[in-house]
C-alpha cells in the first residue's frame, strides 16, 4: 500500500470538503466564531475561558478576541467568577443558541445534498467508513 500517496490524496480531500463546507457556512458565520458556537452549543455552555481556549486549540489572545466579537453580537456573554476574580465562564445567549442552530441548518443542507448525491448505498458506505477513519484518528490520538 503506498500510504504516502494516499496520505496526500487525504490530505487533499480533506481540504477541499471542508472549503466547500466553510463556503456554504460562510453567510452565517465566521469559521472561528462558528467553532467557538459550536463548541459552547454542544455541553460546553457556561465553561470557563481556559478550558474553552483549550477544547479550541487556540492561543488566549485568540479566544479573548473571539469572544469579544461574539460578545458584541450578542450571542454570548462572560461571568466573572465569584471564587476567582480572573477566571470568567462563558455562556451563549438566546441569540447566541438561534445563531448556532442557523449555522447546524446550513451545514446540515450541504451535508443532505452529499448524501443524496450519492444515493443510499454509497452514502451508508461512505458514513461507516468516515466513522471508521475517525475512530482510527482518535485512536492514533491515544
Amino acid at each position: 500500500m503506498r500510504t504516502d500517496d494516499m496520505t496526500a490524496e487525504l490530505a487533499r480531500l480533506h481540504m477541499r470538503y471542508a472549503r466547500l463546507l466553510m463556503n456554504d457556512t460562510s453567510d452565517v458565520s465566521a469559521v472561528g466564531q462558528m467553532r467557538a458556537l459550536l463548541y459552547l452549543s454542544e455541553g460546553g455552555d457556561g465553561c470557563p475561558v481556559g478550558e474553552f481556549t483549550r477544547a479550541l486549540g487556540i492561543s488566549t489572545g485568540r479566544a479573548a478576541n473571539t469572544l469579544k466579537q461574539l460578545e458584541k453580537k450578542g450571542f454570548i456573554r462572560r461571568e466573572q467568577q465569584t471564587d476567582d476574580k480572573r477566571c470568567y465562564r462563558v455562556y451563549l445567549t438566546d441569540s447566541g443558541r438561534e445563531h448556532t442552530s442557523l449555522i447546524r441548518q446550513t451545514a446540515d443542507a450541504a451535508h443532505r445534498r452529499v448524501l443524496e448525491r450519492l444515493g443510499e448505498a454509497d452514502a451508508r458506505v461512505y458514513l461507516d467508513l468516515s466513522g471508521r477513519a475517525l475512530a482510527a484518528m482518535e485512536e492514533a490520538r491515544g
